[in-house]
């Protein structure tokens, strides 16, 4: 009985992650992409990578939120490094304005107007679209 309570619970947070991923994929494809700030979260790191290289243009923003996939918390934690540079932003689409952050090392998030979060990373696919966002 447990291993299919188990199997069911996985069964229903990998449809609800389909869902978030192919909504979320639906709403920022025809989305407005601006960069609002970019920062150094850890000054002293930036002499080994200046974070003036990091997601530098609308496009690179935009190829990160197409291509990446929706993560768990547990997952950006141990499948993720995250590294000292952030890059902050907005997508207005057909429903109206979200929030974004990209991190180098690969992973980011959208919020929704409602305060929603979701979590992204960039593999394989993503890491290769998207130029020195992988770390």
């Amino acid at each position: 009985m447990r291993i299919y309570f188990a199997f069911l619970a996985a069964l229903t947070i990998g449809t609800q992650t389909a869902n978030a991923e192919n909504g979320l994929s639906a709403e920022l494809k025809g989305a407005a992409i601006t960069i609002t700030e970019r920062r150094a979260l850890d000054p002293e790191q930036e002499k080994y990578f200046p974070c003036s290289e990091f997601v530098k243009t609308v496009e690179e923003a935009r190829a990160f939120l197409l291509n990446s996939t929706v993560i768990s918390p547990h997952e950006r934690h141990y499948n993720f490094n995250q590294y000292h540079c952030a890059v902050t932003g907005k997508a207005i689409t057909k429903t109206g304005e979200l929030q974004f952050t990209i991190l180098l090392g690969g992973t980011g998030s959208v919020t929704y107007r409602d305060g929603k979060e979701v979590l992204l990373g960039c593999r394989e696919k993503c890491c290769k679209v998207v130029a020195k966002i992988c770390g």
